[in-house]
């Protein structure tokens, strides 16, 4: 019997993890800061957790920041070893590098096998976050950030027995982070259960929401503002729009005016815009009944070696895809399998109008077939049972 303690805000891998490894006893424990810990919205997300996954055993413990990466751990250390019970093995799967390093400080007084779960580079997401707050931030502010989120993600490689990256390029950053030290380092990336397509979703929810068989249903998926490139999401249905007639499906936790922020008030774009704040459960409805998936962000060096769920979900929806450049090494698969198109990160307008016309000349070559390449790339690389002997390996149960 192993006992696993997951230090995670993401329940759907541990979930995945405890149905590959029935001999696996997980609790998964959420450290969040006591001012978070507090709050209605943890309490709403603890809920939605142990709804998704009933048979899960779930704790939430609140830490002060101030405190440091050490007082966690040692109270910590107090659960971790409660949990265990007689088990002789404990592992920490860890979502990013601070529960990384709480981890190793924990696994250095009672042993444990750590691995670090990295879903972004810290350095430029750091970056990323202060460009966000929209207002002129000091050049040093900056680089002091980038240098903090490196040392935190050196840290914590050099802290972990194994090290799971979600994309290629950032397995290689993180192997450089090590300064030669030689551990398993593996690639994993957003993963979906099983494929999203459901042929009487499609047809019922394309019902619901009003459209016609020669309709194009195009979706863009969002829960922050600052991933988001909604200026270049419009232009590009705009021009699909003017050669195909279409509809544009938001899926957004956000106020309906950041979406619409760049058109005027009588564009008659607007209504051609479907705007929803869909449940978990609901999406994968929407996302059958559309056509076509838009994954287009911001000019970032975050998104290099990011590998976001939208398009391992928009794959299992079997949807054509419009990508940004550089986001991971999904321009790499789009292109080979011919899924989509690429859309350049500086693009003007006569590139956005040639990738929209291409487009449009593939949606209507061989839709289906499109489809069905789709689902089988979901199938081959994007499926959380894809990666049961990475995570075997990982875990140390080879």
């Amino acid at each position: 019997m192993m006992t696993g303690v997951i230090v995670s805000q993401v329940i759907t891998p541990a979930r995945s993890y405890a149905e590959a490894f029935p001999d696996l006893s997980v609790r998964i424990v959420l450290l969040e800061p006591a001012r978070v810990f507090f709050s209605r919205r943890a309490r709403a997300r603890l809920a939605e957790l142990r709804r998704i996954w009933p048979a899960g055993r779930l704790g939430v413990f609140p830490y002060i920041g101030r405190l440091g990466q050490f007082a966690p751990a040692l109270s910590l250390s107090v659960l971790v070893r409660a949990t265990a019970g007689r088990s002789k093995s404990i592992l920490f799967h860890c979502r990013g590098p601070s529960a990384t390093i709480q981890a190793a400080h924990v696994a250095r007084h009672i042993g444990g096998r750590v691995v670090f779960d990295a879903r972004g580079a810290s350095d430029h997401e750091a970056v990323l976050r202060l460009n966000a707050q929209g207002r002129d931030i000091d050049a040093s502010l900056l680089q002091r950030a980038f240098d903090y989120g490196a040392r935190m993600d050196q840290l914590a490689v050099n802290s972990a027995d194994a090290v799971v990256a979600v994309s290629e390029p950032l397995a290689r950053k993180l192997q450089q982070a090590m300064g030669g030290e030689q551990k398993l380092v593996a690639v994993i990336p957003c993963c979906v259960e099983r494929p999203l397509f459901s042929c009487s979703a499609r047809q019922g929810m394309r019902r619901t929401l009003g459209l016609s068989d020669d309709e194009l249903l195009f979706v863009h998926t969002s829960t922050e503002e600052r991933w988001e490139a909604f200026d270049q999401v419009l232009d590009f249905f705009r021009a699909a729009y003017l050669r195909q007639r279409s509809r544009m499906l938001f899926l957004t936790t956000l106020d309906p005016s950041v979406v619409t922020a760049s058109l005027s008030t009588n564009d008659p774009l607007l209504k051609a815009l479907i705007i929803r704040k869909a449940r978990p459960d609901e999406v994968s409805e929407y996302l059958s009944a559309a056509d076509v998936g838009l994954l287009l962000r911001r000019p970032h060096e975050t998104f290099r070696v990011a590998n976001p769920i939208k398009f391992a979900e928009f794959l299992g929806a079997g949807l054509a895809l419009v990508v940004s450049q550089n986001i991971g090494t999904t321009n790499q698969i789009v292109e080979a399998q011919k899924l989509g198109v690429i859309v350049p990160e500086y693009s003007n307008s006569s590139a956005i109008n040639e990738a929209a016309e291409c487009l449009i000349t593939m949606m209507k070559h061989d839709p289906d077939a499109l489809r069905a390449r789709a689902i089988e790339v979901c199938k081959e690389l994007y499926v959380w049972d894809r990666y049961t002997p990475v995570i075997s390996q990982l875990y140390g149960l080879h």
